[in-house]
């Protein structure tokens, strides 16, 4: 849907300690290791999760205690901030949420070197606890290294690094270009390259047929491009603002007339410059209005978005009315492609953004004036620009106006990972799927955005699995879908209504938490899983389960993403069938903690068993009564880890 970046190289996770995907030197392997064991050795039943030199995290139990959640923070920067794979790392502080119940505070950092931000260098430590009693529970970095011989010298200058891009046959068709800042920039792969200071501007072109838009990294010591990133990818005088817009999930088509929908969070202009913010109903009021006729106008225009139209001219309403009689005030009487497009760009941009400030009130990076250019004319498409903080929607062609809610809550989703300085790519395609799953309790992304009933993604019936090698809209399809299926665990177990407001709830908490996929071509991972469980602990200690692990776990599995815990730290699966005995005996060895238990089924869901893992770390489990044939053993919840054996008579 977004027209966001394309594939890059897979991601590699593995066990406790995880393997790195490649190996910048043997010699960073081992002291990353060491810093790890360290670590581990000082926190017992700590777990560490590592996919790269720089891209590590920790979780699992507390590992300090403060008497604030400042101090906790403060306090394990300073005694292991370097565990994060840099020694004396210049983190500083973009914000601190609280999520959930407001028991648990992420604190979200922006790394710097030499002073310059570094590109996508991100640090989400989260605390939990109250006062005289706060913990790091969880910490997980993508930090780049300053070079050995420390940055070549600068010699391109800003205006010299902008007219190299423009000199660039591809991208003449630009038009409008940012000013450029200087960044650290360590590059898209996995290992990182050496880091350069790097000249970053975007370039643009605004509603013409070839719309597109980059963001350019320019070597500042060569002025060579070192990368292109494309991007394409809201008594008193009362009354009540409504206006003709698309309800539900179908986009604006005779099988979906407009319908009267609130308008809330929409300025009203009134008397004497005052001006009124409706609230979720569309409603306002203007105190102590006077005692004649009062002019009223508005635009489709509030603190969260503002409506572009690029067929025409912007719907406005104005309004005179008494004191005595209350106002009503109707956007778009007439309805017709290009005015219904303005109204549902409103509502749905408005609704994005209050679903997600709902279950994260204190976080305040999305709390901007989103333009969001509709009718734009091309077709078949819609993005998030990050070039301008935009949104923009295409008119109807070969599919429908695009401006509708699933459309438009998706390409919402890029706009909060942009927010979070996150990776776009598959994530952000899934991200922005899950926005609207969510939003809507739906498993299908633009319904009948082709029209004829075909719709853009239903990502229940693609099933998409982990790994993913496909394209970005595909591989987000892991992403959405696990997310769905937690969302159908949950509803199963604690009932529809209950279980949606808990995924909503799980899912935003999540959100503050992780720091997306930066490298690769997948949209979830075990770190994903490891990451929502992390939301969802309440004690500061996942070996103790959370309290929704079971919903969760079975919502990755169905996209073969194990949690951690039994999947991630098995290291050998025996089984034995003694000839003639009927009975098959299945062992592993696991680093799991004593008293885990481990289910082992036989054949598919024939039968099970469940084993302890004892102090040796060994469990078991014995299957009777079997045929003299071959039989596989698998362990539940554990894509893959299956074993077969031959029972002979």
């Amino acid at each position: 849907m977004a027209r966001i970046h394309r594939l890059v190289t897979p991601t590699l996770c593995t066990l406790v300690i995880s393997a790195f995907g490649s190996h910048k030197s043997l010699a960073a392997d081992r002291n990353a290791r060491r810093g790890d064991e360290r670590l581990v050795a000082a926190y017992p039943g700590l777990r560490v999760h590592r996919e790269s030199i720089g891209t590590v995290t920790y979780f699992g139990r507390a590992m300090n205690s403060a008497p604030t959640a400042d101090s906790a923070i403060q306090a394990w920067l300073s005694t292991n901030g370097s565990a994060f794979d840099v020694m004396k790392p210049d983190l500083r502080l973009r914000e601190r949420t609280a999520v959930g119940s407001g028991s648990t505070i992420v604190y979200s950092y922006q790394q710097y070197i030499d002073g310059l931000p570094v590109e996508y260098g991100t640090a989400h430590i989260a605390v939990r606890g109250g006062p005289n009693d706060a913990s790091v529970i969880y910490a997980s970095a993508r930090l780049a290294n300053k070079p050995e011989n420390g940055f070549r010298p600068i010699s391109v200058s800003a205006a010299d690094a902008v007219s190299k891009v423009q000199g660039v046959s591809q991208y003449r068709h630009l038009s409008d270009w940012s000013a450029p800042s200087m960044v650290v920039y360590p590059g898209e792969s996995d290992p990182p390259p050496v880091a350069i200071r790097a000249w970053k501007f975007t370039g643009s072109t605004v509603n013409t047929p070839d719309f597109d838009a980059y963001t350019f990294f320019v070597d500042a010591s060569n002025g060579e491009l070192a990368y292109a990133r494309r991007e394409v990818y809201s008594r008193d005088v009362q009354g009540t603002v409504t206006g003709m817009g698309s309800p539900g999930v179908l986009p604006d088509e005779p099988s979906n007339p407009p319908a009267s929908l609130s308008l809330p969070n929409l300025q009203v202009n009134g008397p004497h410059s005052s001006t009124a913010l409706t609230d979720a109903g569309g409603n306002f009021t203007f105190t102590n209005a006077g005692i004649g006729s009062v002019a009223l106008s508005a635009d489709l225009s509030g603190p969260w978005v503002q409506v572009l139209n690029q067929q025409g001219d912007n719907l406005h309403v104005d309004q005179s009315v008494s004191p005595l009689n209350d106002a009503s005030m109707l956007f778009n009487d007439a309805p017709s492609e290009f005015t219904t497009s303005q109204v549902n760009a409103f509502i749905y941009v408005n609704t994005a953004h209050d679903f997600y400030k709902k279950y994260q009130p204190s976080y305040t990076a999305i709390d901007l004036q989103m333009p969001t250019r509709v009718n734009v004319d091309l077709v078949c498409n819609a993005f998030f620009s990050p070039s301008d903080l935009s949104f923009n929607f295409e008119k109807s062609g070969g599919c429908v106006n695009t401006a509708y809610s699933s459309v438009i809550t998706h390409e919402y989703g890029h706009f909060i990972v942009n927010r979070h300085n996150l990776r776009q790519q598959a994530f952000g395609e899934g991200f922005g799927d899950c926005m609207s799953i969510l939003i809507f309790n739906d498993h299908v992304i633009g319904r009948d955005f082709l029209q004829g009933g075909v719709a853009v993604r239903d990502v229940e019936a693609a099933n998409q699995q982990y790994p993913c090698k496909g394209e970005v809209h595909e591989c987000g399809q892991v992403l959405g879908g696990s997310w769905w299926e937690i969302k159908q665990a949950l509803a199963a177990s604690l009932g529809e209504d209950a279980g949606l407001e808990a995924a909503r709830q799980l899912f935003t908490d999540w959100s503050q938490i992780t720091i997306g996929i930066p490298f690769g071509p997948n949209s979830a991972t075990p770190k994903t899983a490891i990451e929502v469980l992390t939301a969802d602990d309440d004690d500061a200690d996942l070996s103790n389960g959370t309290p929704h692990k079971a919903e969760i776990c079975a919502g990755f599995a169905r996209h073969s993403i194990p949690c951690p815990g039994v999947c991630e730290d098995v290291q050998r699966v025996q089984l034995s069938c003694r000839s003639g005995s009927g009975r098959i005996r299945a062992s592993v060895v696991t680093t799991d903690p004593e008293g885990t238990e481990i289910t082992f089924s036989l054949d598919g869901d024939a039968a099970t068993q469940s084993g302890t893992v004892n102090s040796r770390g060994h469990a078991s489990a014995t299957f009777t009564n079997v045929s003299f044939d071959s039989h596989r053993v698998c362990i539940d919840g554990c894509p893959g880890v299956c074993h077969t054996v031959a029972c002979a008579p």
